[in-house]
Order: C-alpha cells, then structure tokens, then sequence
C-alpha cells in the first residue's frame, strides 16, 4: 500500500490549474474553427485552399484537442493531489491537538473545581466567623446597634444587628451569599465564553444563560465583594437620630417627611442612638 507522500508524489503534476485547461480548451476550438473556415472558402469557391492546408489543419486541430484533454487530466491530478495533501496537514493538525489536548481540558477543569471549592470554603468559614462573633457579644451582653454611627466605646465599638451584621469601629461586616457569587461567577464566565451550558442537577437540566454586558459591568471586577469588609467611615455628623414606634433609630440629614413623622416617637441624642 502506497503512503500518502507517495500518493501525493505521483499525481504531483506541478503548477496546473482551471485556466490551463481552459487555454488549450480555447486552442483546440480554434484549431477546429480554421478547419471549418477552410472548408467554407473551398464550398464558396476558393480554389487557392488545397488538400493539404485542410489535411495539415485538421491534425492539428485533433492534436490541439488532444493536449486539452491531457491538460485536463493533468489539472485533476493536480487537484487530487493538493486535496490530498491539505487532508494530510488536517490529519496533522489534529494529532497535534489531540496529544494533549484532553490532559489540558482536565488541567483546566481542575484549576476550577479547586477554586470553586476554594471560594466556597472562604465564604463558610467567613460567615461562620461572623456568627461565632456575635454569640460572643451577645455573651457580653454588647447589644443591638442599629445606629449609622460608631458603637460608644463603653462597648469597645462593637455592636451587630438582628440580621446578623457585625460591627467593629468603622467596619460592618454582612454574611456573604455564596449562592448570589457563585451565580455571578457562572454567569460572567459563560459571557466570556459567549456561549451557555446546560446544568444537570439532581435528574433536572437547567440552562443557564450568559450574563449581559450590563450585568458583568455591574459586578465591576468584583468591586464590590472586595470592599465587603472595608471601613464605612464615620456617618455624617449634622446626621439626626429618631426613635421610631418600631424601636429602630432613624438617621436623616434633612427634616422627617410626612410619612416618616407618623411614626417618630422622639428624636434621639447622638449618645443615645448609640454613638460614641
């Protein structure tokens, strides 16, 4: 069995293509064409046309056809012969993907289990903190701080909320939803990608969609879970403090509206919205 090369080899005819085969088309129908001319000038009474220039003129129309037909052959082994060889550089082309084209997709899907798990681990271990923090200031009697401003000192400047929020100083701390970033990540990814992926999870497929342009805009390069424990900065101090009938205080740096004045008990010191 011949290899490709030689395959490729032997129909190997050089440069010959659909423009050749039309040129020596062209010939030989000229070729043919002078035969017919000469044949009508004999009709039409040309004595000076003899025997010979049509004899001479038809073998060498029958040769012009000839070589238009080898042409012809030769232009569609060229072609065979230049399929053939870019299947053979396709062939190759694969292979070399395919050497470790799979080792590297693994790699990958690895790479982003791990971080997957990673992050999902940090934000466990986060929340669980926050809630180990509180059951320590509940335990020291530190009470609720539903103030915009720093807890007293009398409290170490520590407070937290009925929603769970941690307060250290200037710091609030909020649990971090692993369910909303995981999403986000997914989402952002896959518009990256440009693509969607169907989820098959507990016997249910779900497709999940690429986030918008606006939506991955949004995150701003995860801006905003960088700065999730980020010092607030001390609240305005012209801010004003009301009691309402709910028994949260009420921050405002204008007069209450109508609405809000409804349930205002009373307004409030600094001291006793719980600052410093």
């Amino acid at each position: 069995m011949k290899t490709i090369q030689e395959l490729i080899e032997a129909d190997d005819v050089g440069q010959v293509n659909e423009q050749d085969v039309q040129q020596a088309e062209q010939e030989a129908a000229e070729a043919e064409q002078l035969v017919d001319a000469l044949e009508k000038r004999v009709i039409d009474g040309d004595e000076d046309i003899t025997v010979e220039q049509i004899t001479s003129q038809r073998e060498l129309g029958r040769f012009a056809r000839l070589r238009a037909q080898a042409t012809a052959r030769k232009a569609e082994r060229a072609r065979r012969a230049a399929r053939l060889k870019a299947l053979d550089e396709l062939r190759a082309e694969i292979e070399a993907y395919a050497t470790d084209g799979g080792a590297h997709l693994a790699k990958l899907a690895k790479e982003a289990e791990d971080a997957n798990a990673a992050f999902l681990a940090a934000v466990a271990e986060r929340n669980t903190r926050l809630q180990t923090w509180r059951k320590l200031m509940l335990g020291h009697e530190v009470p609720r701080h539903a103030s915009p401003i720093t807890p007293p000192a009398e409290h170490a400047h520590l407070g937290h909320t009925d929603a769970g929020q941690i307060i250290a100083g200037q710091r609030r701390m909020n649990r971090v939803d692993a369910d909303e970033w995981f999403g986000h990540m997914i989402r952002a990814a896959l518009h990256r990608a440009g693509t969607a992926v169907k989820l098959h999870l507990g016997g249910r497929t779900v497709t999940v969609d690429p986030a918008s342009r606006d939506q991955v805009a949004a995150l701003a390069g995860y801006a905003r879970l960088a700065q999730v424990d980020a010092p607030a900065g001390e609240a305005d101090p012209n801010l004003r403090f009301f009691l309402t009938s709910g028994g949260s205080v009420l921050a405002l740096d204008r007069e209450p509206n109508a609405a809000e004045a409804r349930g205002i008990e009373r307004e409030l010191s600094r001291k006793e919205a719980g600052g410093a």
